[in-house]
């Protein structure tokens, strides 16, 4: 996801890969996460609206992602309807 995420170590990264920790099944599992960096923010915002949206391909890595994790079905769906309008 590093690589997808446009996430690197330095000033010039799009996003910064933090750990922190969720709950599953009632027990304290650590995780990573990725929050936008004020930089990545302003390099995105200089692309066309329609280069802005997110890729099948991204999709799918969200999607596989959801399914390996047992993300709630809830979620995976919500995941699956979003991918369905980028078609």
């Amino acid at each position: 996801m590093d690589k997808i995420e446009g996430a690197r170590r330095g000033p010039l990264s799009n996003y910064k890969r933090l750990k922190i920790l969720v709950r599953k099944d009632r027990k304290d599992v650590e995780a990573r996460t990725y929050v936008g960096t004020v930089l990545g923010r302003k390099r995105f915002l200089r692309h066309t609206p329609e280069d802005r949206r997110v890729s099948e391909n991204y999709f799918s890595y969200l999607l596989a992602g959801a399914r390996r994790f047992e993300l709630p079905q809830s979620f995976v769906t919500y995941l699956e309807r979003q991918a369905g309008a980028l078609q």
